[in-house]
């Protein structure tokens, strides 16, 4: 699957959940996550995803975050649910469907920006990649 695949699929699926005025759910957030593990071999960085339904201290402002320790994905269904149904300047902007896809928009840009972390962890543990960014993200991960 190479890079444009996967692009293509990820907004196969926010395009089809926003025409039909569904925010994304539990399948649609594996769904992504899938499709980029597979795409990235991250097989080894992302084992899990998990939906925590009620927010808490520590979701009230955060939509998603990686563990690599735990090597998996949150998603806190509570702040999500909270900017889906706040009315931002954008909004305004926006007939309902195109509401609906830009919020879905942004969510997978959450995701996605999660899964980057379970790159950046398999770009700094190869070794015989030498470029800054892996020492960078190396001795920041001390």
């Amino acid at each position: 699957m190479n890079e444009e695949k996967m692009e293509l699929e990820i907004l196969k699926l926010i395009f089809d959940y926003s025409k039909t005025g569904h925010f994304p759910d539990h399948y649609f957030l594996d769904k992504v996550v899938e499709i980029v593990v597979k795409k990235r071999d991250l097989n080894d960085y992302v084992q899990k995803t998990v939906f925590i339904e009620l927010g808490g201290a520590e979701s009230d402002k955060t939509y998603a975050s990686y563990n690599y320790l735990r090597k998996q994905i949150s998603v806190y269904y509570w702040p999500i649910q909270i900017m889906c149904q706040e009315n931002s300047y954008y909004d305004s902007l926006f007939n309902p469907i195109e509401r609906i896809l830009y919020h879905n928009i942004n969510i997978t840009q959450c995701i996605l920006h999660e899964l980057e972390h379970a790159m950046q962890h398999k770009l700094a543990d190869d070794y015989k990649n030498t470029s800054m960014e892996a020492k960078l993200i190396r001795t920041a991960s001390l």
